[in-house]
């Protein structure tokens, strides 16, 4: 064959130039240290492939500087072993490719494999296992690559390897270009750190075993993580799976992956159908579609968005979070401005100021800021304390009792909902009111109730108290609430209040009997409200009401009154 020499046996190593035409044979070199170093030189400036036999070639003293380019191909892993002895690094590599394809390294801890002292390296490795025991008797090696001496900005390959390391996987390699697939790495002592890849695949279908993992921003797939993980910015992770807490930096891109250990988001990150099974950090304005939460999300920034995942704990955030189409099974903390639309949440909600909730279900809502907006959700109750400006719309209410609390908040509007039983107390008032139950207290005195009168008299001209029986007496077809009167009047009373009081009389026999509430116009007013109590808000078919002036003006009557009665 065209230059191979052959010869030599099984101890030997023979050379075949790269890319020449060796005519003249060349003298076989032995399986040793120093056979190593003569065939390097034996070969031309632009280097060539070194075949290793079968054995144990003992790497001694080391620093073997290649000078050329390289390809060391071995016999097969477990069949040609190099043999590393204390202390040592086996090779310096300056500018120059270095393949090793079908060799097992072996060592005790405290060596390394190769040093880089120039950038432009180019190491490939393949099928090739370095420090690996299993089966094969060797031990592990402290660190594969060392490039600390190279400026960084090499190039590193490895094709089916297997790792067994004590310190770490490459050190320094911050700036090389990384490719790895179907790889197996275990550091046990120290830090597996993946280099930033300005090019190639990244790493593909490997696994990676140590306390702590740093990957620099070079693609993933397919890859399984066991230990801390750290991944730097701009991550791309696919179909990944990480054991232990993980850390994604900023602007990283995960999807299809599981994660058993603590997540923290950083900022701009997207996950894309990712399980998580503890917890979630979530950093600013991070993006989450399809992901399944298992422990608790809490948001270490503001903006995130939520589309259809589901959440199995609680769910905490900040400012300006959007979520949509999700489930949450924990209780929810809303911050300020956030967004809901579409969520089931089977807990408890804390809604932020500004927070607005759009088609939702959950269960007691507690206002935790002002200006709460609820529109078409269904929620056991909404309560409020101290806190103004609330809309709550066209909802649902699934509480047995009072549903709606509005404790000192004011500048309400709570409308077209169904069961909503308001109560106000403290300082409610200037709220604004429809289509609310009849046993619903409002104490405000500018409170108001929308809804069409029930009951109406209007009378002209000036008042009297002496023309009682002018009024109508009218009486509800079915048992009805009553709930608030409001006098109206065109010219105000001067000289003395204008008081009209409401009662209540028997159909049967037309007697009069106790009064439902009183209503005072004050001098110079026009209108005037009363709440009736809620014992007596109930009217039977057999009952009728009846309004009754019981005081006017002194000076000026008050005249054109209207008395109305609303549910």
């Amino acid at each position: 064959m065209a230059g191979y020499t052959g010869g030599g046996g099984g101890g030997g190593a023979s050379v075949v130039p790269a890319s020449l035409v060796v005519a003249s044979e060349r003298a076989d070199f032995p399986l040793t240290e120093q056979g190593l170093i003569d065939a390097i030189a034996d070969l031309p400036a632009e280097g060539g492939y070194i075949y290793l036999g079968e054995g144990t070639l003992t790497i001694t003293a080391g620093s073997i500087v290649t000078g050329k380019n390289i390809k060391l191909i071995g016999a097969g892993r477990g069949t040609t072993i190099l043999s590393l002895a204390n202390g040592i690094t086996a090779f310096n590599l300056g500018a120059f490719q270095f393949l090793m394809r079908d060799v097992q390294v072996v060592g005790n801890a405290t060596q390394k494999l190769i040093l880089l002292t120039a950038a432009g390296s180019v190491i490939d490795l393949q099928n090739c296992r370095i420090g690996v025991t299993a089966g094969f008797g060797g031990t592990e090696l402290a660190t594969f690559l060392d490039c600390s001496g190279s400026s960084w900005s090499s190039v590193i390959k490895l094709l089916d390897c297997q790792f067994d390391l004590a310190t770490s996987f490459i050190a320094n390699g911050n700036n090389c270009s990384f490719s790895a697939d179907m790889c197996a790495v275990t550091c046990t002592g120290g830090t597996i750190s993946l280099p930033a890849a300005t090019y190639f695949n990244g790493a593909r279908n490997c696994t990676f075993s140590a306390t702590t993992i740093e990957s620099r921003g070079i693609p993933l797939h397919g890859c399984m993580f066991s230990g801390t993980i750290s991944i730097l910015a701009g991550t791309l992770a696919q179909s990944c799976t990480f054991l232990g807490a993980t850390t994604f930096g900023t602007s990283s891109f995960v999807s299809d992956c599981t994660v058993s250990g603590a997540v923290t988001a950083g900022d701009t990150c997207v996950f894309k159908a990712v399980t998580m099974s503890s917890t979630l950090s979530a950093g600013d304005s991070s993006v989450y579609v399809g992901c399944t939460f298992n422990g608790a999300v809490t948001a270490s920034g503001n903006g995130q968005k939520f589309t259809g995942c589901i959440f199995s704990s609680t769910l905490t955030l900040n400012s300006s979070a959007k979520v949509s189409s999700s489930a949450v099974t924990g209780a929810v903390v809303a911050g300020s401005s956030c967004q809901f639309t579409n969520v089931s949440m089977s807990s408890t909600l804390s809604a932020g100021a500004s927070s607005i909730y759009t088609g939702c279900t959950a269960g007691a809502v507690t206002a935790a800021g002002a200006s709460v907006t609820m529109v078409g959700c269904t929620l056991t109750t909404f309560s409020s304390t101290s806190l103004n400006g609330h809309q709550i719309k066209d909802c649902i209410f699934t509480g047995n009792s009072t549903t709606v609390t509005l404790a000192s908040s004011s500048s309400c509007r709570v409308g077209g909902n169904v069961n909503a039983l308001v109560v106000e107390t403290g300082s409610s008032d200037s709220n604004t009111y429809n289509s609310i139950l009849n046993t619903s207290d409002i104490i405000g005195a500018s409170s108001v109730i929308t809804d069409l009168p029930i009951f109406s008299w209007v009378k002209s001209g000036d008042q009297s108290t002496t023309d009682d029986a002018a009024w109508a007496r009218p009486s509800p077809q079915v048992a009805t609430m009553v709930r608030l009167i409001k006098v109206t009047i065109e010219t105000a009373p001067t000289g003395a209040t204008l008081i009209v009081s409401l009662k209540r009389g028997t159909v049967a026999t037309g007697a009069i009997g106790a009064t439902l509430g009183t209503a005072t116009i004050a001098i110079g007013a026009f209108t005037a409200t009363a709440t009736i109590a809620l014992a007596d808000r109930g009217l039977a078919p057999t009952e009728f009401i009846v309004p009754d002036v019981t005081q006017i003006g002194s000076t000026i009557p008050g005249a054109n009154i209207t008395i109305e009665v609303f549910p």
